[in-house]
């Protein structure tokens, strides 16, 4: 197959340069009322020469609260995990690993219901129906559960 030729031009003469609108594709009336519009040109990226949204992040003060609320979660659970080693150490059974930890599991699983609150406030950018679901149901295990079951409050006890 042949390759397409370039367009021809007489002797002397400097071979035509693709102009703006031929790049475009579009025609030159087209491309003025665009311009005039507020539209098409290549540095507004179809924004109206707006820049483009981007979304906020948290204020200086909700990062400073979400930093501290991550510290002391992390710092709960460290003590739920360094609780449940030290009971098993000493007792050689995992029976009663439950009773040694029960009211810092409570407290700080039931803290995690703030991060339902973080979404409804718009600190986090997570959806609030399914933060509320996750939280909900590991609040409903760590209270309902362990006192409705039998044999989670009495063998642990």
């Amino acid at each position: 197959m042949a390759a397409a030729a370039a367009p021809r031009t007489a002797p002397g003469r400097p071979r035509p340069s693709l102009s703006p609108c031929a790049e475009s594709g579009r025609r030159p009336r087209e491309r003025r009322n665009m311009a005039a519009a507020g539209g098409g040109s290549r540095a507004d990226n179809g924004y109206g020469g707006q820049q483009p949204r981007r979304r906020k992040g948290p204020g200086a003060l909700a990062t400073a609260y979400l930093v501290i609320y991550n510290v002391v979660m992390t710092a709960g659970w460290l003590v739920i995990a360094v609780g449940l080693v030290r009971a098993y150490l000493a007792k050689g059974s995992y029976h009663s690993l439950y009773y040694s930890i029960e009211k810092p599991l409570k407290f700080f699983q039931t803290g995690a219901l703030l991060e339902i609150l973080h979404c409804a406030f718009g600190i986090v950018p997570s959806s609030v129906v399914l933060t509320a679901f996750q939280v909900m149901s590991r609040v409903f295990l760590t209270w309902a559960v362990t006192h409705s079951v039998k044999e989670v409050s009495y063998a642990t006890k």
